[in-house]
């Protein structure tokens, strides 16, 4: 039997069509992966909630009595309901962070920002 003559053509057409393909699923994954990162650090990108901060999560609900978040950037932060109770928030910045209904008697020191329509009062985080 005499062998094709273009069988090495079609073997080499199908590697290189095997290649692209694999190039293309990598270059897939590559830029979802992108995506997802980007998306992932940059969502609400004022937005600090979910950030763990001297041990203690910065989000809605979190309990983190006497937390020291002196110096700490929690503008755009998700705080609502949180228990901060004697919490060192000297220079803090909280323009933006979402307050309503935290719990903060006894704050230590004086934040550098608060969100509008928020004062400290004796050491109270209240509407004003």
């Amino acid at each position: 039997m005499i062998p094709e003559t273009n069988q090495p053509a079609n073997t080499r057409r199908r590697l290189r069509r095997r290649r692209v393909i694999i190039a293309s699923a990598a270059a897939g994954v590559l830029a979802v992966s992108v995506a997802v990162i980007t998306i992932a650090t940059t969502s609400g990108s004022n937005s600090r909630s979910g950030l763990i901060i001297s041990g203690c999560y910065v989000q809605a609900q979190a309990n983190c009595p006497t937390v020291n978040w002196n110096s700490a950037d929690l503008s755009g932060a998700n705080l609502w309901r949180a228990h901060l109770e004697y919490a060192i928030l000297t220079n803090a910045d909280l323009t933006g962070a979402t307050l309503t209904g935290v719990i903060s008697g006894g704050i230590i020191g004086t934040p550098a920002a608060l969100p509008t329509g928020w004062v400290l009062v004796n050491g109270v985080l209240q509407p004003g």
